[in-house]
């Protein structure tokens, strides 16, 4: 009895690994990924994260999932964490725009402003039309001085985001730095014709 115990114990071991190739790995992962989606919207970031990690675990080289990972870090604001996880993620897909875009909004959370600038023209490069990368690079260059530039910038958010009150108002105050008082004024009153409830600057 005990030697056909063993017997059927050994068959069991030795069926597991057959069982494990059934699995379809690739499926699991992407189970991984859609319930860190969820987490984040539930807003447990870290749970998220880890949930991410399970999936880049299951299949090394799985982009999406490790990019998601640092947007977890990111949101939960450990920006220098986020900033490492996007580099690892740039190595596997070097030309995904929103990557640099996520990369240089978390390096201006930690004033890394250059570099912030270099991630975004990187995400310019990639997708010519990604309005909020123009919006973002024409914000730090306004924080960095450089008025002409930020107005550039923030100029080319407005003609891929003409709805965008903010994109309006950013634009107004790089105008009104560059001493340009009409161009700012009819930018404010964009903005607050698109959203009554910003307060926009007087100018006499």
């Amino acid at each position: 009895m005990k030697k056909m115990l063993v017997s059927v114990m050994l068959a069991l071991a030795l069926a597991l690994p057959a069982y494990a190739k059934d699995v379809d790995i690739d499926a699991l992962a992407r189970s991984y990924v859609d319930e860190g989606d969820a987490l984040m919207k539930a807003g447990k970031y870290m749970t998220a994260y880890h949930t991410y990690g399970r999936a880049a675990k299951l299949v090394p080289g799985y982009f999406e999932a490790v990019k998601d990972m640092g947007v977890a870090l990111a949101a939960d604001g450990q920006y220098e964490k986020a900033v490492a996880v996007y580099d690892k993620a740039a190595a596997m897909d070097p030309a995904d725009a929103g990557l640099y875009y996520d990369k240089g909004t978390a390096l201006v959370r930690l004033g890394r402003y250059d570099e912030a600038l270099t991630a975004l023209d990187m995400a310019i490069e990639k997708d010519p039309v990604m309005a909020y990368a123009y919006g973002n690079k024409g914000t730090v260059l306004y924080m960095l001085g450089r008025y002409g530039e930020a107005e550039d910038a923030l100029g080319r958010m407005v003609v891929l985001k003409p709805g965008d009150a903010m994109a309006h108002y950013n634009r107004g105050l790089a105008l009104m730095k560059l001493g340009r008082a009409d161009d700012a004024a009819q930018s404010f009153r964009m903005a607050h014709d698109i959203e009554p409830r910003l307060n926009v600057p007087e100018i006499k």
